[in-house]
């Protein structure tokens, strides 16, 4: 099985660099691209992919709103790739698999594809965006239950 890859960003050069390092890993397929969070989370809907390289600064919607529009449905294993260290805590807690701090180096990325690709095939079937959303959706809905009974309704 190879993994999907959906490439986003709105450097044209930088998704560029970016397919071509990737391309030579045999154990991913990119399935598309996109220039811009809407692009983006259409492409997500549409394409399905396994694992998404996403850029945290675009015009609206930027990465971060990306993965928030589209978790309910689908939530593929995303790495975000950006020049601006300041959003990684809010990326991990959208649940991304790593964070990648650009310019990346040929070194870096052979480290993350490794981790990702042992990440990938240990944990991820075709419907684990379905089941990611799926669980995201039964904790929110224990969480205010949760509150409530620590808390005695006050």
């Amino acid at each position: 099985m190879k993994i999907r890859t959906l490439i986003v960003d709105d450097e044209p050069l930088a998704r560029d660099k970016l397919r071509h390092k990737l391309s030579e890993e045999p154990d991913l397929e990119i399935v598309g691209e996109a220039g811009n969070g809407e692009e983006a989370i259409r492409a997500i809907g549409e394409l399905r992919p396994h694992l998404v390289f996403l850029d945290v600064q675009m015009p609206p919607p930027n990465g971060l709103e990306v993965l928030r529009a589209v978790r309910d449905e689908w939530l593929p294993c995303t790495i975000f790739t950006t020049a601006h260290a300041q959003h990684a805590v809010e990326a991990f807690e959208l649940h991304a698999v790593d964070y990648l701090l650009k310019p990346f180096n040929e070194e870096r990325l052979a480290t993350e594809k490794l981790s990702t690709l042992n990440f990938v095939f240990l944990h991820v079937v075709d419907t684990v965006g379905m089941l990611h959303a799926a669980i995201l959706r039964l904790h929110a809905l224990i969480m205010p239950v949760q509150t409530l009974v620590l808390t005695g309704g006050h």
